[in-house]
């Protein structure tokens, strides 16, 4: 059977190509491409590409090709329908994990707390971070399933921190399928920079109701808005480079998610990101602390996202 190439970039990922492709399961792409697999860790995270630039000194700087899927031409099927009438015929897509761990101001995960999510408009029953008794409750997880062809949402969670009188905030986060960290939710700061979050209107998304408060001390809790880019992760510590050795897209995306602002997300290796790589570095005490993404500290982001050892610094 024929293949075509199909690059990853800012308007895809690979649920979405296979969905526009006519393939029922993405899994399927992952299992036949062994080029990508040779590249890439997780099928759920592939690099997307970076566009021509100029950097902080005027030079100008090559665009960066995203990841090629291969993947097979879609056949035409014959099905019989009477004539002169309109037939729908449906493929059902396989569905991807959506895992989003929430987290506090010490990067420590916030269990037991309200959230609604709204995935390309379309409002999601009223959920609990870390429920008690689930799979993740230690991590304060959203452990959600959602389409293939998912690709931007809002996560809005109530939460009562300590001493913060704040309302609502807005908070951008790239995100793939799987492992990711969303954080910065008690301190006053400004949204990560960069991001471009495809935002849904509050119009649509909504805030919490008083009628989903189940007491009068959840309904005035702080809410925070979580701007969801789902598919944009870029990969980290991986089997080539995404750019290059240091990875800086994907570096950039998790610093900027859990509140440690390293600026666009452009692949320049500037003072802007070697400033956040040192503040994460200092504040997960790995040594030396001189904003260099090497393998260690790689590795400690890759150990940090991670569902099952998850771990926040000492």
């Amino acid at each position: 059977m024929a293949t075509k190439d199909v690059e990853v970039t800012d308007d895809n990922h690979i649920g979405t190509i296979a969905v526009q492709n006519g393939i029922k399961d993405w899994r399927s792409i992952w299992v036949a491409d062994t080029g990508l697999q040779g590249k890439r860790n997780d099928p759920l995270i592939l690099f997307s590409g970076i566009k021509a630039q100029t950097d902080s000194t005027g030079a100008a700087v090559a665009a960066v090709a995203g990841d090629t899927i291969k993947v097979k031409e879609p056949l035409t099927k014959a099905e019989s329908g009477a004539t002169d009438a309109h037939h729908m015929f449906q493929i059902k897509a396989a569905k991807v994990k959506l895992r989003i761990r929430v987290l506090n101001e010490k990067l420590k995960p916030i269990q037991n707390a309200k959230y609604r999510l709204v995935v390309d408009g379309i409002r999601r029953p009223l959920g609990t971070t870390g429920l008690l008794g689930s799979e993740f409750a230690a991590n304060g997880m959203v452990d959600v399933a959602v389409p293939e062809m998912a690709h931007a949402g809002v996560l809005i969670v109530r939460y009562q921190p300590e001493g913060l009188k704040e309302k609502v905030r807005d908070w951008p986060v790239d995100i793939q399928g799987v492992d990711v960290a969303a954080a910065g939710v008690a301190a006053p700061v400004a949204a990560a920079p960069g991001a471009a979050a495809a935002v849904i209107p509050a119009a649509i998304a909504g805030p919490l109701t008083q009628a989903e408060a189940e007491t009068k001390e959840e309904a005035e809790t702080v809410e925070i808005r979580f701007s969801l880019r789902i598919g944009r992760l870029d990969p980290i510590k991986d089997k080539s480079g995404a750019p290059d050795a240091k990875f800086v897209t994907g570096m950039q995306q998790r610093l900027n998610n859990i509140g440690i602002e390293a600026g666009r997300i452009d692949g320049l290796d500037d003072d802007e990101f070697k400033s956040a790589v040192k503040r994460f570095q200092k504040r997960f005490k790995i040594d030396p602390a001189d904003g260099v993404s090497n393998d260690a500290t790689q590795q400690k982001m890759v150990d940090f996202y991670s569902v099952e050892t998850g771990a926040p610094p000492a």
